[in-house]
C-alpha cells in the first residue's frame, strides 16, 4: 500500500500494490493499475524482501503475507472504533504524581540520575578494593544509599 498525493490542491489516493488497484478516498473510484515495464524476476524478488522486512520491522501483524485493500480497511474499523479513556485514565491524569512523572524537570532528573549511577558503578567496581589503597568507603557508601533513595522516590 502506498499513499500518494501532494500540494494544496492534490487529491491523496491509495494504491494497493497486492491488489493492483488504485483507490480515491474522497470520491470512492477504483482503478485497476499495472506495472510498466513488467519487473524482471530479480527485482520482484528485491521487492519482495523488502516489503516483508520493513512489515516486520515495524511490527504488523502478519508481515509474511501482501496486504490487500480489505486488510487495510479493516484496520481503519478498529482504529475508528477506539473506546474513549475510562474515568479511571481521566482521574489518573489529574494525579499531582502524574503531573510529577510527565514534568521535564523529573524527567530529566531521572535521566541524569541514571548516568550518575552508572558512571558511579564503573567508579566502584574501579576504586572500591583494599587492595587500592584509597579509603574512600564512606563516600560509596553515600553515594549508594542516595541512588536507593531516589530510584524508590521514584517507582
Amino acid at each position: 500500500r502506498m499513499k500518494i498525493g501532494s500540494g494544496r490542491r492534490a487529491k491523496p489516493r491509495e494504491i494497493y500494490f497486492a491488489d493492483m488497484l488504485q483507490y480515491d478516498p474522497e470520491s470512492g473510484n477504483e482503478r485497476r493499475v499495472r506495472r510498466v515495464p513488467a519487473p524482471t524476476r530479480c527485482e520482484y524478488i528485491i521487492r519482495f524482501a523488502a516489503t516483508r522486512l520493513r512489515s516486520f520491522y515495524v511490527g504488523d501483524q502478519a508481515w509474511w503475507r501482501s496486504k490487500s485493500r480489505a486488510y487495510f480497511d479493516g484496520l481503519r474499523e478498529v482504529v475508528d472504533a477506539k473506546p474513549l479513556p475510562s474515568a479511571r485514565d481521566e482521574n489518573r491524569q489529574k494525579s499531582m504524581f502524574y503531573k510529577l512523572s510527565e514534568h521535564w524537570a523529573f524527567v530529566t532528573t531521572s535521566v541524569l540520575m541514571i548516568l550518575a549511577s552508572s558512571l558511579f558503578l564503573w567508579l566502584d567496581a574501579d576504586l572500591n578494593e583494599d587492595i587500592s589503597g584509597i579509603q574512600l568507603q564512606w563516600l560509596f557508601d553515600l553515594a549508594e544509599n542516595v541512588f536507593a533513595a531516589y530510584f524508590t522516590m521514584e517507582v
